[in-house]
């Protein structure tokens, strides 16, 4: 068999067969425990410890741990924890020092060949409206190389609170999202995840749609297989990509471990 008949056959193969990868949204509640109300240092590594079927992890609201606590509990990840804070130094490290608290996972099998983070230009409560203004809200920019296509990966978390500033806020940071994203992510595949604190189950979905409609973005609806389901803050968009059948939804292994659902989703790239 020539060299050449036996790369057409492996190609084929590649074809036929398209390599898949799963992926975790996971709002992990690490906060001190006075302010959680519980204890994180019991529940997160819990949630490591059961989080090795994904290969890619995007966890909000971890305002407390640094990668290598991480590495400890989920050997085989490069974790990138955000680190960029709107205050200064020295304040920084007392009330800021993860940042955004956002958090990415990436299996080692994978890659990573470019990474950056940006912060958003508004946010609404520093006494009121769930205190936002005290981090440094924003959202990770990951690409990785997954079966020769390049696809781009997004972690973030958005203003919480339903006063009319914190909606307002919400819509301003999207729009900083969706002109990132139109700029740096042109023609290429990507999964954008996280706490968006939108409700889809409620009215506030202007700003969702300017997401889905914009970017041309595809919606894992969860909620569709959970008709209980009251309220939708967690979310996995996608373009470019093809989710692997139905299997997508809520971890049952990880559910309970904090105070919002981890959501799951297997997707298929050629």
């Amino acid at each position: 068999m020539s060299v050449r008949t036996l790369l057409t056959l492996l190609f084929g193969v590649q074809v036929l067969f398209p390599s898949t990868f799963k992926i975790l949204t996971y709002n992990i509640h690490a906060l001190h425990p006075i302010i959680a109300g519980d204890s994180p240092h019991l529940r997160i590594p819990q949630i490591l410890n059961q989080s090795n079927q994904y290969d890619f992890i995007f966890l909000q609201e971890n305002w407390i741990y640094d990668s290598h606590y991480l590495e400890k509990h989920l050997p085989g990840y490069s974790f990138i924890v955000s680190n960029k804070s709107k205050f200064p130094w020295p304040l920084s490290s007392l009330v800021n020092s993860n940042g955004s608290g956002l958090t990415m996972a990436i299996s080692d099998r994978y890659k990573i060949t470019y990474y950056h983070e940006e912060l958003f230009d508004h946010c609404n409560g520093w006494v009121s409206s769930a205190n936002d203004c005290f981090a440094s809200k924003g959202f990770q920019h990951l690409e990785l190389n997954i079966n020769g296509q390049i696809v781009h990966l997004y972690n973030t978390h958005l203003d919480a609170g339903g006063s009319p500033g914190d909606v307002s806020t919400r819509e301003k940071q999207i729009s900083h999202i969706v002109n990132y994203i139109e700029e740096n992510s042109v023609g290429c595949s990507v999964i954008l995840s996280g706490d968006l604190n939108v409700n889809y189950l409620e009215n506030e979905k202007r700003a969702l749609e300017e997401l889905l409609d914009t970017l041309d973005f595809n919606m894992i609806d969860w909620s569709a297989q959970n008709p209980h389901e009251k309220q939708v803050l967690d979310y996995i968009l996608y373009r470019g990509i093809n989710v692997a059948g139905d299997l997508f939804g809520i971890s049952s292994e990880l559910l309970g471990l904090s105070d919002h659902p981890p959501i799951e989703a297997t997707f298929q790239i050629k």
